[in-house]
């Protein structure tokens, strides 16, 4: 990063895909320096991209890392996991021996190498997909239930349909058969009709004649009832009716000018009323202002003496300013005396309290530098007895006598041990090589030789595990026995039922048990809202009737007060204002023998008693009446308040509290109910989690010797599969030519030799075992006596200082003794001091607060004051204003009464012109309606005599015994018609009653099952096929579990075998004879039902199994390390040609990094 801030690197790697494809990988990388000196580096874009000239030129070339993942890419193009490269293909050095790490990292690195999260999240997903369909098949069930009942109502309401069209044509056969008898019945009757109605026109004509001559009667009695009979000639009665419609229009005209004019005085006599009363209530304002402002005044000056001031109860505006001024001046001078003193006792005060403090300071520094002192010589005192104790613990350790000759003997042991001349391993290990070479070509030959070794093998190991399965099943049947009472088709199936079933009974009780905190809080809350409004109603009750008192209720006594403040009102605007206004009461009904108020008439007679009830009134204006009533007037007003007051309580106990207070304890007992109802919820859902949890117990407990049983089925399944795959072989293999004995004689000096390299190399062992030790032993006996050597010198040393700590720490123990007796002489006087320095504040305390107490006096004195210039000066600038306003009101008072009496006599001349002018036109009214019932009574003669001649014209007997007959033939046979007519209708009725039944079948067949068939066998067949699909998907999750466990069971037996070889080729020593991976279950099981696996590393001598992590030496680990991810690559990378070794020969002794090499070579 020197001269430049920015570094850009660039990495390649060219590989060949699965398919033979020559591919390309960049990575770009940046490193930036930052400002404050590190570096940081972050990832560029990187490209994937086709490098191959044979590659299709059309096709997409490259990818970025915009659009896809390189990691995951990579994995794909070379055929591997992304576990297998990053474990096993391209391991760093220092991750490079996982293989022996912690048995959680080794398991870990094992589950990503089988994609053990992958297959189980197949696994999960597969038996969630299988519960959903299976709740949806439940609800499809549910549905085609529906639908099949559906189905059935539709039948049902088409056989109702046929019925009802049968029904129909039969009504309607009857309803035309019907409709042709009514039809001949009509014609006959409507000839009989026509004759009855010819002999019946007379008798018409004879009824209608007759009751013309009644009514005309009747109109010439009324007539002569309400008019005067004139002798006049018609002509001469139509020309006066004719000539009084002129005289009435006249008459109207002159009435409404007069009204129009009289509504005019009416108006103007109103508008004088209310401007007479507008000034009355304007006068009695002013006079009550002018009356309060001098109660503010005399209210002043009377606060005013209180303040010393002499002032007269009715002082001017000039006196009460000087008299103010004066108070004012005096007040803020003692104040200012006041904060003079206050400030000289505040210097005073600080003065003293900075003494004691500074005196209580002094003291505590001197203290507390004592105490640090005393502290300080503690600790060197501590210190020096640590170092006496040392130095004595030093001088007391005996020095270990090791003498030089022991030395010397132990350094020719050494050199002896040096000179020995070990044997030649490498040409045994050479000739042992040579062996093994030649073993190799000739087993070539003998593979079907094996193959039979290994069927016997394999038998006696079927014939020994088929006993043990056995076993195991009858033994496994007898505990589903005891504890379930039956053996299970699928343990399994019933464990995800019984923990379906716990898991439903856990949430109901978790449920039931919110549900019984949530209602236990809600009744809690209930009692506590229910108290708290009846708290609240018994207090308002308490104050609505305090504010009653004496009277029973609220309506009454507003009533009540009402009405007498009304009355102290009304008698109070009479003794104020009223003297005037009685006055032109008086004279208005003695001018004009009417009231003023309320336009009432006076007679001569009451005008006496109106005279004294005025006089009365005027007496009763007196100043000691008028302040009595005020107080009661104040009194009552105090009353009306607190009814309304009441009024509101009354409101709202009886529209807000007592229904709330109702619906609270209804809501208590419900939350009471519901209590107790989730209480015992909760109790049969504890006893169902309970049988529950016993239950799931139970087939856990049987889950391990089930999966003990299964592992050794799929071990005999195995077996007995290689036993086919051996015979098979064995048949189709061909006869081999070599000789076995030759190949055993071989292959016995072939271990005759490995036998032998082994002692040379436990020689070689022993030997250098034996120099090493020898090593130790002399280093040993070196620092042995250079230690002897060393504690000498210490020792002499160790004397002398322990003597100077000794002087040392008498010295200090004086010195702390000192310190010790000087603070306890200054505890007492640091108490005192400390204790008046607290008198001291708490006195300054409390001459502060007297202080302030007395300036917030003479504030509130001053304020008060201030408060009362204030309404004087708006009293006398209200004064200056209304002087004026007062007189002018009383002159316009007088004006507005005169005003009032000319619009009352103009308006009473305007009424009686009226009266005149309505009289007149009600009597020409009057003679034009009797000359209109003189016409009208002549004309009601002479239609009479019309009426009578045509009367006596007609035979009426004649014709009364014509319409007689008649009718009775007639109404025999309309009375048949009828009957027929009703019988028609009433089946009519019927088909329609059947036409409408048939239309709502067939709208409701239309409509609400539109296509039942039809959606009732697509639903059977989609639950069939659902079903089907279900079964398929448990036998394909059953298969899919024993794949897996048979896909690992074989994958480990191919890694196994392949490391077996790989160490035997490639481990040059004798104390291992083999290493392998082993997996084993332990009984645990996941949840989806997979076995969960622990792996470890063994390795095996002489047939016994160790576990190789801590047991083997670094240039084993390493070697073991290399050789299993050269396994698991052969099993698991065999697309991918290529693997990287980082340093793989570090701790690696010549020998095996030979035979590394060696098998590196064959393996590529």
């Amino acid at each position: 990063m020197a001269g430049t801030d920015t570094v850009k690197a660039q990495v390649r790697l060219r590989f060949r895909n699965t398919s033979g494809t020559r591919m390309s990988c960049v990575r770009n990388l940046q490193v930036t320096k930052k400002k404050g000196g590190g570096l940081t580096m972050k990832t560029l874009e990187g490209v994937l991209g086709i490098d191959d000239d044979a590659a299709d030129p059309q096709a997409r070339a490259s990818i970025s890392t915009r659009c896809a993942e390189l990691d995951q890419e990579m994995a794909s193009l070379l055929g591997v996991s992304h576990a297998i490269l990053e474990n096993v293909l391209f391991c760093h050095q220092e991750e490079s021996n996982w293989p022996l790490s912690e048995p959680a990292i080794l398991k870990k690195r094992f589950d990503e190498i089988f994609e053990v999260s992958r297959y189980t999240k197949a696994l999960d997903s597969i038996r969630a997909l299988r519960k959903q369909r299976a709740q949806d098949a439940r609800v499809d069930e549910a549905e085609l239930r529906a639908l099949q009942n559906e189905k059935e109502r539709a039948e049902n309401i088409r056989a109702t349909i046929r019925t009802l069209e049968a029904s129909l044509s039969a009504k309607k056969n009857e309803r035309d058969d019907l409709d042709a008898a009514i039809q001949r019945k009509t014609t006959e009757n409507q000839q009989l009709y026509d004759d009855a109605t010819r002999f019946r026109e007379v008798v018409n004509q004879a009824e209608m004649l007759e009751e013309k001559i009644a009514l005309c009667e009747e109109h010439k009695a009324s007539l002569l009832s309400r008019m005067t009979l004139l002798a006049m000639p018609d002509s001469e009665l139509q020309d006066e009716l004719t000539a009084l419609p002129t005289q009435l229009e006249t008459q109207h005209a002159r009435l409404s000018h007069v009204r129009s004019n009289m509504q005019v005085y009416v108006d103007k006599r109103s508008s004088a009323a209310e401007e007479h009363e507008r000034l009355v209530r304007r006068h009695a304002e002013l006079e009550t202002a002018e009356r309060t402002r001098q109660r503010v005044l005399q209210a002043t000056a009377k606060e005013l003496r209180t303040f010393g001031s002499d002032i007269s109860s009715a002082p001017t505006k000039a006196q009460f300013d000087a008299c103010s001024t004066m108070c004012e001046a005096s007040l803020r001078e003692k104040l200012q005396e006041h904060e003079i003193k206050a400030e000289q006792h505040q210097r005073a005060a600080d003065e003293l309290e900075s003494q004691a403090l500074t005196e209580y300071e002094h003291l505590e520094t001197r203290l507390r530098d004592l105490k640090s002192q005393r502290e300080h010589t503690g600790a060197s005192l501590q210190r020096l007895h640590e170092r006496i104790m040392s130095c004595e613990n030093q001088l007391a350790r005996q020095a270990s006598t090791t003498s030089v000759c022991e030395l010397d003997k132990a350094r020719e042991r050494l050199a002896e041990l040096g000179s020995v001349s070990l044997p030649d391993v490498q040409e045994a290990m050479e000739h042992l090589a040579t062996l093994e070479a030649e073993r190799d070509a000739i087993a070539t030959s003998f593979v079907d030789s094996q193959q039979d070794t290994k069927h016997v093998a394999r038998q006696e190991e079927l014939a020994s595990k088929l006993p043990v399965l056995r076993e195991r099943e009858n033994l496994w049947r007898q505990m589903c026995v005891e504890r379930l009472g039956h053996v299970p088709k699928n343990l399994e199936e019933e464990l995800e039922q019984a923990e379906h079933v716990l898991d439903q009974s856990q949430a109901q009780l978790l449920k039931a048990s919110e549900q019984v905190v949530q209602w236990a809080t809600t009744v809690d809350v209930y009692q506590d809202v229910l108290s708290r409004s009846e708290k609240l109603c018994s207090s308002l009750r308490v104050a609505k009737q305090t504010l009653l008192g004496d009277f029973a209720s609220v309506d009454a006594g507003l009533v009540t007060v009402q009405e007498e403040i009304q009355v102290l009102q009304e008698s109070l605007f009479l003794l104020e204002h009223a003297s005037a206004f009685f006055e032109r009461i008086q004279h208005h009904a003695h001018a004009r023998h009417m009231c003023l108020a309320c336009n009432r008439d006076i007679s001569s007679s009451q005008l006496q008693s109106v005279d004294a009830h005025i006089e009365e009134t005027r007496q009763r204006k007196q100043p000691e009446k008028v302040a009595v009533l005020e107080q009661d007037l104040d009194a009552w007003n105090r009353q009306l308040s607190n009814l309304y007051a009441a009024r509101a309580i009354e409101k709202q106990l009886r529209e807000q509290q007592e229904p709330e207070l109702s619906r609270l304890v209804a809501q208590l007992e419900d939350a009471k109910k519901c209590h107790q109802d989730a209480e015992g919820e909760r109790d049969r859902s504890s006893g169902a989690t309970a049988s529950a949890v016993a239950r799931v117990k139970t087939l856990r407990s049987l889950q391990v010797p089930m999966y003990r049983l299964v592992d050794l089925r799929l071990d005999v399944q195995l077996l007995k599969r290689q036993l086919d795959s051996i015979a098979s072989t064995s048949a189709s293999a061909t006869t081999s030519n070599a000789s076995p004995e030759s190949l055993k004689a071989l292959s016995q000096e072939i271990h005759a030799q490995q036998a032998h390299c082994h002692e040379l190399r436990e020689q070689c062992d022993q030997h250098r075992n034996r120099v090493r030790e020898a090593e130790r032993h002399v280093h040993a006996l070196e620092m042995q006596l250079m230690t002897e050597q060393q504690h000498a010198a210490a020792t002499q040393t160790a004397h002398q200082r322990l003597e100077e700590y000794m002087a040392d720490a008498k010295d200090l123990e004086k010195q702390r003794e000192t310190l010790t007796f000087t603070i306890n002489e200054l505890t007492q006087p640091l108490s005192e001091a400390q204790k008046h320095l607290e008198d001291t504040r708490r006195e300054r305390r409390e001459q502060e607060e007297r202080y302030k107490e007395k300036r917030s006096d003479l504030e509130q004195q001053l304020a008060k004051l201030a408060g009362m210039v204030q309404r004087v000066s708006s009293a006398w600038d209200e004064a200056e204003a209304d002087g004026g306003t007062l007189v002018s009101c009383s002159i316009e008072l007088d004006r507005a009464a005169q005003a009032l009496q000319h619009t009352q006599k103009e308006a009473e001349r305007a009424t009686q012109d009226t009266y005149a002018l309505e009289t007149a036109i009600h009597d020409v009214r009057a003679r034009e309606a009797n000359l209109q019932d003189n016409m009208r009574y002549r004309q009601v003669l002479r239609e009479l005599e019309h009426v009578t001649a045509e009367l006596n014209k007609l035979d009426l007997e004649a014709a009364h015994m014509r319409h007689k007959r008649a009718s009775s033939a007639y109404d025999a046979a309309r009375r048949e018609e009828n009957e027929l007519s009703g019988r028609a209708a009433h089946i009519r009725g019927e088909i329609q009653g059947i036409e409408a039944e048939l239309q709502r079948r067939e709208a409701e067949l239309r409509h609400d099952y539109k296509d039942i068939s039809n959606r009732y066998m697509r639903q059977l067949v989609h639950i069939k096929v659902a079903g089907m699909a279900n079964h398929d998907l448990d036998i394909y999750c059953g298969a899919l579990q024993q794949a897996i466990l048979q896909y690992h069971a074989i994958k480990m037996e191919e890694v196994n075998q392949t490391l077996d070889y790989l160490w035997k080729k490639t481990y040059q020593g004798t104390d291992i004879d083999s290493i392998s991976i082993r997996s084993d279950t332990e009984g645990r099981v996941s949840a989806n039902g997979l076995r969960s696996y622990q792996y470890r590393v063994c390795m095996v001598k002489d047939a016994v199994e160790l576990d190789m992590r801590g047991r083997c030496s670094a240039g084993q680990k390493v070697l073991a390390c290399i050789l299993i991810r050269l396994a698991l690559a052969d099993s698991f990378g065999g697309s991918c040609g290529f693997m990287a070794l980082d340093e793989p020969t570090a701790n690696l002794d010549r020998e095996n990094v030979e035979g590394l090499a060696a098998s590196l070579i064959e393996y590529v």
